[in-house]
């Protein structure tokens, strides 16, 4: 196109065209892009005016909240469900006696007895003892019942039943049963946390 064909006003037609497809080139490609991530930005911001609002709205519970936990805590202590002992190996050695003289009552046989490692679980330590005994299936339903029903209260976990058998030395007969049972279970009780 030879622009000296073009009639003065012609000329100014097509150099407004020009313009004006100028300006709309630096529109789209300056300006389009910018509003784009403004409103991204925007919408990024409203959500996390949300979050935080709603964090807000948490962390004004957590005075109720703690002193319902503390509530709770007060009243587990009162009605004896803690062991109060001062330190976790007294506890241990506590729910050992005691489960000791509940497995001679109850008939069965202590073959031995371990304490684990105490854990600090919100605000309250627990304390585990391991067990490994004998017994009849009646004696450990007995056993298990009466643990479970105690105060200051133990928790049985991690039971493992296993069927007795005589073992013969030189005979061919196939090993016989005894009626008992050998039974290794975790004992678990708590207490308060272990202040320094």
């Amino acid at each position: 196109m030879n622009l000296d064909r073009l009639k003065p006003r012609e000329r100014r037609v097509v150099a407004l065209g020009l313009l004006l497809a100028l300006v709309l080139i630096v529109i789209f490609a300056l300006l389009i892009p910018y509003v784009a991530r403004y409103n991204h930005y925007l919408t990024a911001i409203d959500d996390q005016q949300f979050r935080l609002d709603r964090l807000h709205a948490a962390a004004a519970q957590l005075p109720e909240l703690e002193a319902e936990i503390e509530a709770l805590r007060a009243e587990a202590l009162a009605r004896g469900h803690l062991f109060e002992q001062g330190t976790p190996s007294l506890a241990a050695a506590q729910v050992q006696e005691l489960i000791g003289r509940m497995v001679d009552t109850h008939g069965g046989e202590v073959r031995s007895m371990q304490v684990g490692r105490p854990l600090e679980e919100q605000g309250f330590t627990r304390v585990s003892v391991t067990v490994r005994m004998t017994a009849t299936s009646e004696e450990l339903a007995d056993l298990l019942h009466g643990i479970e029903t105690r105060r200051p209260l133990l928790f049985v976990d991690n039971l493992n039943v296993r069927l007795l058998r005589l073992r013969q030395r030189a005979g061919r007969r196939p090993a016989q049963e005894t009626g008992e049972v050998e039974v290794d279970f975790d004992v678990q009780a708590y207490m308060r946390e272990a202040r320094p």
